[in-house]
């Protein structure tokens, strides 16, 4: 097979993959996470599209067998993989990321030359539905500018040594890391810290959003 026909090929599984995830997914609202059903036939489309790529092909199978712990869940089989080893209370990683983002947001404020006090009452009064990534939610009347001052004081402790959630700890620190580095002014950072709250914010439930939320 010559070395343009192959591009075709793999151009046409390119387009065929495309189809079948859109397919798969809400293409209107794919900020949101998929049901196990429409997540299992994804990962089948994008294993038969890595086995119509010559280098991909030795991974389709992973993919396949992932499918298949998603299908065999909706018939009420939980494959091992999907087991926690212990019991634990441990929040999800996906929650305690989001909750880095924040404070890596406050944190940012905080360098664009906002007190501290002033950030958090920022974050609070303009992103209320954060309040979902609070242990109990707001339905046990939780209060927002606490729990942003101590997602903060969590992340921000020498190295996050608190956080117990190694992933999300690691993504903090390396986002600062890359913020160090970089040279930017004050506007710069608030609208880094503003892209964060609202990107955390899009993944988050609606109710009742204010007018101004989101707004730069």
């Amino acid at each position: 097979m010559n070395e343009k026909r192959l591009q075709g090929d793999v151009k046409t599984s390119v387009l065929e993959l495309q189809m079948h995830l859109a397919g798969a997914f809400n293409t209107s609202n794919l900020m949101r996470l998929a049901d196990r059903k429409s997540l299992a036939h994804a990962l089948l489309s994008v294993a038969f599209f890595m086995d119509k790529v010559e280098s991909l092909a030795p991974y389709s199978h992973q993919f396949n067998e992932l499918a298949s712990v998603f299908y065999d869940l909706e018939c009420g089989t939980v494959h091992p993989i999907l087991k926690t080893k212990k019991r634990s209370a441990a929040q999800p990683t996906a929650r305690w990321c989001a909750r880095g983002r924040v404070a890596f947001a406050v944190w940012l404020l905080i360098r664009s030359g906002k007190g501290l006090d002033e950030a958090i009452n920022h974050v609070a009064q303009r992103y209320p539905r954060l309040e979902a990534l609070q242990s109990n939610g707001p339905a046990r009347g939780n209060n927002l500018k606490s729990s942003v001052k101590h997602w903060h004081e969590l992340f921000a402790s020498k190295e996050g040594k608190n956080v117990r959630n190694i992933e999300a700890r690691e993504m903090f620190a390396d986002i600062t890391l890359k913020i160090v580095k970089d040279t930017l002014s004050s506007v710069e950072m608030a609208r880094i810290a503003e892209h964060h709250l609202q990107r955390t914010s899009a993944f988050l439930p609606s109710r009742a959003i204010r007018p101004e939320e989101g707004r730069l």
